[in-house]
């Protein structure tokens, strides 16, 4: 549970709220118009750049309004926090007091290093908080590494071309507690298939979990654009009405993933990528991406 946990604290895909520094390379793309922050030589943004995003969640059966601020600050250090707004009753950080209005429930203390040549993000957590540590902050090793561009107004994972699809991956490890885990999200669209299938796998000494949906393709936006053979700056969208899924666990019993939920959804759900440089990212959510 904690690794899916950890997993939405990262991936990005997100619109958000942009406050902090101009330190910018030259960079225009087609569909929206943000600049890409860069790095010093000591792997640190010159400003500090802070990311905020409103959403919705449930916990039980209740829907809660949920913020989350991602800061990358000049001096290398990078704070996550998530807050639940109490209301109606509810005691959200389990402190006995309902109604509090933001509670932070999740969060994490750690310094980065960003590689402009690569676009490898590094994070150190000194300090996590969240339900598995009774929402106190306690000590924490973990490493991450994946790749990302910040923009001004966003920031979006980094997926790369395979002999398939595209990729995304994301890695976590803490030499105290021997622990190592691994997410992978790929993207499967061949020209001319009438599906879109998305995979999610998050794998330590073996495959904890999986999900997979996979969208039936009613129409692809604009005409004559190759999924896997996009141009920098151009942006593919998949419209669909029609959404299969399966979420699965690891079952020690059997030795294997089981499936614990599945069925279809009806309804326009697009998906849009854009290629940036030699990387594909999930387009902005007015171009149909809002996903978390």
């Amino acid at each position: 549970m904690k690794k899916r946990i950890l997993i939405s604290l990262m991936i990005a895909g997100i619109a958000v709220i942009v406050l902090g520094g101009c330190n910018f390379s030259p960079f225009s793309q087609i569909g929206f118009d943000s600049k890409l922050y860069s790095a010093d030589g000591d792997g640190h943004f010159k400003e500090t750049i802070e990311y905020i995003t409103y959403s919705s969640t449930y916990v039980d059966a209740d829907e809660v309004q949920r913020k989350r601020i991602n800061t990358y600050s000049e001096d290398g250090t990078f704070t996550y926090a998530e807050y639940y707004l109490e209301e109606n009753g509810l005691d959200l950080n389990a402190n006995g007091t309902a109604d509090e209005g933001y509670v932070q429930v999740r969060g994490i203390k750690a310094v980065y290093t960003y590689d402009n040549k690569t676009y490898i993000m590094t994070r150190e957590s000194s300090k996590e908080l969240g339900w598995w540590t009774d929402y106190e902050w306690e000590d924490d090793k973990t490493t991450t590494i994946f790749m990302t561009f910040l923009f001004e107004n966003y920031q979006r994972d980094c997926y790369e071309q395979t002999a398939n699809g595209i990729e995304f991956v994301y890695t976590e490890s803490n030499p105290e507690d021997d622990y190592n885990f691994t997410y992978t999200e790929t993207v499967v669209y061949a020209a001319g298939s009438d599906t879109l299938t998305i995979t999610r796998t998050g794998e330590s000494e073996q495959i904890d979990w999986q999900d997979e949906e996979v969208y039936t393709v009613s129409e692809l936006r604009p005409e004559g654009v190759d999924f896997m053979d996009m141009k920098h700056s151009d942006i593919i969208t998949f419209a669909s009405s029609k959404r299969e899924f399966s979420y699965s666990d690891w079952d020690d019993t059997a030795g294997e993933l089981a499936v614990y939920s599945e069925g279809t959804d009806y309804g326009w759900q697009n998906r849009s990528f854009m290629k940036v440089k030699d990387y594909y990212i999930y387009s902005p959510a007015s171009l149909d991406r809002n996903y978390f």
